[in-house]
């Protein structure tokens, strides 16, 4: 019967509970039954799963990644120079902060304007207006309404914050939480048990961006990576962990680690949303405890690490958004007749020019922003 490595209390059909190696909310997939019992599991969130699934809301929000339950939140931005506020649907999808409303009178004459997001909120607009204005027709209104979409015309500063010991510790549970998965013996590790349930400050989680960087041989991506090395030699248990593959930590789980060799690699392919093996350069005690000495977040090195995940990501939109544009004008055009009509020299124009009316307008938006 198996223990929970928290506690060390059978694991049995009424306490146990699924635990995710990597956070669910960032898309993680490998995950246990036979890790931790529920009792000790429902802390976590609430303690410093969430600080670390906030951080990481940006890259959740613009890939729209897949949970077991529920969506990615709606991330607020705002333009630098104007205060203006978007908000960020899931899968990088702008919307209008709050609706608008424009009311202009003329002697006993008033006119009203509004944008809403959607119907819904048009009609709760309407509604609300008629009340001082009794003489607006609601369906009417909405009926000749006019549906439109466009493209951010300037530039919105995505906030970001990276750090802190909460988030931290969820980083230091995961990796403990993997060194048991793979088979990992609980002595080697007992003694950060308070540190994970804040009972206790121990300096063996950190980030690691360094100039003797681990080397992977792998496709350019996007990768939740973990990379245990138990080493009898140095007396070291060390695990490297990348989330989305920009944000980077270093977890010293022993420093006089006595056990049997430990190499274990997992990672998972974000974007494809499989695990794939590739090979990479081993870390060491030396790389961990530098990193540890540092301390402090290094600015510049995380940025380049986001800017570059962040040129993924915006590949990756623009390549869906020309696909989702293109089976709109087959929608629009071909979409109308029969399924079994020959296809006739009109119809390959017609297509033509609704594909060219659904592409220009990003073609354009995307010159405009590159010519900034």
């Amino acid at each position: 019967m198996p223990k929970c490595y928290m506690c060390d209390i059978d694991i049995t059909k009424v306490n146990e509970t699924e635990e995710h190696i990597i956070l669910n909310a960032l898309g993680g997939r490998l995950k246990s039954k036979e890790l931790i019992c529920h009792e000790c599991n429902i802390g976590f969130g609430t303690l410093f799963d969430d600080e670390l699934a906030r951080q990481m809301e940006v890259f959740t929000n613009l890939l729209n990644i897949k949970r077991d339950r529920g969506t990615p939140n709606s991330i607020v931005i705002e333009n630098s120079k104007t205060g203006e506020k978007v908000i960020i649907r899931p899968g990088g999808k702008p919307e209008m902060f709050k609706p608008e409303i424009n009311i202009t009178s003329n002697n006993s004459k008033a006119t009203i304007s509004f944008a809403a997001r959607n119907m819904k909120e048009a009609r709760k607009i309407l509604a609300g207006q008629k009340r001082k204005y009794p003489q607006i027709e609601i369906e009417e209104a909405l009926n000749t309404s006019r549906k439109s979409s466009g493209y951010l015309k300037s530039s919105y500063e995505i906030r970001m914050k990276i750090g802190g010991t909460n988030s931290l510790r969820s980083v230091c549970k995961t990796a403990m939480h993997y060194y048991i998965l793979t088979g990992g013996d609980r002595q080697y590790i007992e003694h950060l048990i308070p540190f994970v349930k804040q009972q206790k400050e121990v300096n063996c989680v950190g980030f690691y961006y360094t100039e003797n960087e681990i080397i992977f041989n792998r496709p350019r991506g996007i990768y939740h990576t973990i990379l245990l090395i138990g080493d009898s030699c140095d007396n070291s248990l060390i695990a490297y962990i990348e989330l989305f593959s920009g944000i980077k930590y270093i977890v010293l789980l022993n420093e006089n680690y006595k056990g049997v060799g430990v190499e274990k690699l997992y990672c998972f392919d974000v974007i494809n949303q499989k695990q794939i093996t590739y090979d990479y350069r081993r870390i060491t005690k030396k790389d961990a405890e530098a990193a540890l000495k540092i301390g402090d977040l290094p600015v510049f090195a995380v940025q380049k690490s986001i800017n570059d995940l962040l040129e993924i990501i915006f590949k990756k939109q623009t390549s869906e958004h020309i696909s989702e544009l293109t089976n709109r004008a087959v929608l629009n055009s071909l979409g109308k007749y029969p399924e079994d009509t020959e296809i006739t020299q009109d119809m390959v124009d017609e297509l033509i020019n609704e594909c060219t009316k659904q592409i220009t307008p990003f073609l354009i938006h995307r010159l405009n922003g590159s010519s900034k």
